[in-house]
């Protein structure tokens, strides 16, 4: 029951945040998941830490048995988040790819192997007249994601970004 209304409140919480967030920019672009970076996440830190506390304290199996079982629970949490941002992060690039074929009729392939995927993760936040001026600068592969952001005069948003 608990965590049926966790997750509600959670995903009304996601939803709206996406409804009425304010027009994206640099400055709060990035997004956090109430339940699990406040709540889950947390939470599961502080258990693994006290089942290995009090397995220190008083050995039993069955501390052991619980230490073992918060533990993988919290590595559990981050490795599934980590598949998420990697699917992400798979099709920003495929996306990116696509749009840049689709506004100049050219391969990317050049031009991205010579950026980080953090570097083309910050171009996915670039309107079309930026992204065409930032690929086309040579320039480009020298500056960091947090300075192509920075650099957009005209931001695009992305508000599903894991």
């Amino acid at each position: 029951m608990a965590v049926s209304i966790l997750l509600s409140y959670s995903i009304i919480v996601s939803n709206t945040n996406i409804i009425n967030m304010k027009e994206q920019q640099f400055s709060n672009h990035q997004r956090f998941h109430p339940l699990f970076h406040f709540f889950v996440a947390p939470l599961s830190l502080l258990l693994s830490i006290l089942s290995l506390l009090m397995l220190t304290h008083s050995f039993t199996w069955y501390g052991l048995l619980l230490a073992m079982a918060f533990i993988c629970l919290y590595l559990t949490l981050f490795i599934t988040r980590t598949y998420a941002k990697q699917n992400q992060d798979r099709i920003i690039r495929s996306e990116i790819r696509l749009r840049y074929f689709m506004i100049t009729g050219k391969d990317f392939s050049n031009i991205e192997e010579q950026l980080s995927l953090a570097q083309l993760v910050a171009l996915r936040f670039a309107h079309d007249e930026d992204f065409i001026q930032l690929t086309a600068s040579a320039d480009l592969p020298g500056l960091s994601p947090e300075q192509i952001k920075k650099s957009l005069k005209s931001w695009k948003a992305d508000h599903l970004r894991v």
